[in-house]
């Protein structure tokens, strides 16, 4: 199935609406920034509560951890070495290739295509597309992008001490 999303780039402080590809709303996603724990929700259309992804910060390296329901799907770990952005996706034999910060990649379960994301009409740069057609369920899927988006917006927005760069 593919999905839109017409909001981007991701904010802490934002809801918005995953739509199917007819313009049905199909889900809600709901952040809500913290201090030291942040939290992505993501609904069905009936407000049912399918999963979340948790970030906390130790010290300068935030931690992202999926849950489906009440159990622990994921993990995404991030760091910034020597000028190179690395991702590992923690979740049965996924693995994340392309450009992430662009929102133009793709996941792969061992050599099979699982999930496709980026911006497929030029007519349209603000619509942002989630193709999970290619894997048995789209809300892990989903779950995995939305917490690829929240470990692009810490390093895309924040230095290693906290402060907000687009301030400066």
């Amino acid at each position: 199935m593919k999905l839109w999303i017409d909001k981007r780039p991701f904010s802490w402080d934002m809801s918005y609406t995953i739509y199917e590809e007819d313009n049905t709303p199909s889900y809600k996603v709901v952040c809500e920034g913290g201090e030291k724990v942040s939290t992505i929700t993501l609904m069905n259309a009936n407000d049912m509560e399918l999963g979340k992804v948790v970030q906390t910060r130790k010290f300068f390296s935030p931690k992202y951890e999926i849950f489906l329901g009440d159990e622990l799907m994921a993990n995404i770990v991030k760091s910034y070495e020597h000028k190179i952005t690395r991702y590992v996706l923690k979740y049965r034999q996924w693995r994340v290739f392309g450009n992430i910060l662009g929102w133009e990649y793709d996941i792969f379960d061992e050599q099979f295509l699982a999930l496709h994301v980026g911006c497929e009409d030029p007519d349209f740069p603000d619509k942002h597309v989630i193709d999970g057609s290619y894997s048995n369920n789209d809300v892990p899927a989903i779950l995995v992008v939305l917490g690829m988006e929240a470990a692009n917006y810490y390093f895309t927005t924040k230095d290693f001490g906290g402060k907000n760069l687009s301030k400066k």
